[in-house]
């Protein structure tokens, strides 16, 4: 992705807070049948390591091999500029519209687990995250045993 330096940001803290609010990332990833992708939200774990939860009917999970290398992209706010906005364009008249926005590009290989311990530990992680954003809801909401028929 094309980022003028001037707008580059490298600071982890602010990749990091873009990821925690907006969590809904573009899985993408190149197959045998073409490119694939996926919707999803993923919780930033540790530096290097994203959950989340891919079900096991998404296309995602049958046609992306385990150990495929991946895209993820988590898009924030965006917005257009209209060169009407800036004052001097009204002087000099060499302003030009654009688009301001704020994005993350994250790449890495994508693992999959098949056992019900480590999908109910990624499902509660996410359900814990995304809840605390809303006021929470109590822990009785997570029915396991409801989880476990969705996610086996």
């Amino acid at each position: 992705m094309y980022i003028p330096n001037e707008f580059k940001e490298v600071r982890s803290e602010k990749i990091k807070d873009l990821i925690e609010g907006y969590p809904l990332a573009c899985i993408v990833a190149h197959t045998q049948h073409g490119l694939c992708a996926t919707h999803v939200p993923l919780i930033l774990k540790a530096e290097d390591i994203l959950i989340g939860h891919i079900a096991i009917v998404n296309d995602m999970k049958n046609r992306v091999a385990e150990g495929t290398e991946v895209l993820c992209i988590f898009k924030g706010d965006d917005a257009y500029i209209s060169a009407n906005y800036y004052p001097s364009k009204f002087e000099h008249h060499q302003q030009v519209p654009t688009w301001n926005y704020q994005v993350v590009h994250i790449s890495g290989t994508i693992h999959y687990f098949s056992d019900n311990r480590r999908k109910l530990a990624a499902v509660g992680m996410l359900t814990k995250d995304m809840e605390k954003k809303t006021g929470g809801v109590s822990k009785s909401m997570l029915l396991k045993k409801t989880v476990r028929t969705l996610i086996t």
